[in-house]
């Protein structure tokens, strides 16, 4: 639950991937946030997969057939992912390794996201202009579909009303689940229908 940003696309040249890593580290130092540069060989074929600890902790090794960055330009944010396989297609390590685990390829249709319900409306129009800024330069075909139309409608209100919806949605299932019985905590499904249900109800009421 929460807003989210979703985005597919491929580098319309892939000479330009190192002058974008560049301006994709610029970006994250000029608002204190940080950038992991991947920079992997697309001639060989990856081989990147999942390796679980005696915790059952799981981390990725091998070699993912990557180039690109991975921003983190909010706390509370989720990372934004600009990862490029040999192909030019946006993608993520995370994605390689489970698309190796499943065995399916990684496909121009696949939707990248990143959340930003916890960050606040300013990061998440500051997400969507850096994406429309790099549609403009590096990834001419790249979409965005945008949970709260910003994307298309550059309404800000629009931001605002989504994620206050949203937080209310959320206060209220935890409010319901503070009076559930330990014991019939298995139901939490059924719980967590009941407090959106009312929460909709709540505000038809207040549009009538």
């Amino acid at each position: 639950m929460g807003v989210t940003i979703h985005y597919r696309g491929s580098l319309t040249d892939k000479k330009q991937i190192h002058p974008l890593i560049d301006e994709l580290e610029d970006i994250a130092k000029s608002v204190n946030g940080s950038c992991i540069v991947i920079d992997e060989d697309w001639s060989v074929k990856p081989n990147a997969r999942f390796e679980h600890d005696s915790a059952g902790r799981a981390t990725i090794q091998g070699h993912c057939g990557l180039k690109g960055a991975i921003l983190s330009l909010h706390e509370k944010a989720e990372s934004l992912s600009l990862c490029f396989n040999a192909s030019g297609l946006i993608t993520s390590p995370l994605d390689v390794a489970f698309s190796a685990e499943d065995n399916y390829a990684v496909s121009p249709d696949d939707w990248m996201f990143v959340k930003t319900q916890f960050a606040g409306p300013e990061v998440h129009v500051a997400i969507v202009e850096l994406l429309r800024y790099l549609k403009g330069k590096y990834i001419h075909d790249l979409e965005v579909h945008d949970e709260t139309g910003y994307w298309d409608s550059r309404d800000y209100s629009a931001i605002e009303q989504q994620m206050n919806l949203i937080n209310r949605g959320i206060e209220a299932i935890s409010n319901r689940l503070e009076t559930v019985p330990i014991e019939s905590k298995d139901d939490i499904v059924k719980q967590i229908e009941i407090a959106l249900r009312k929460m909709k109800e709540r505000e038809n009421e207040q549009n009538d």
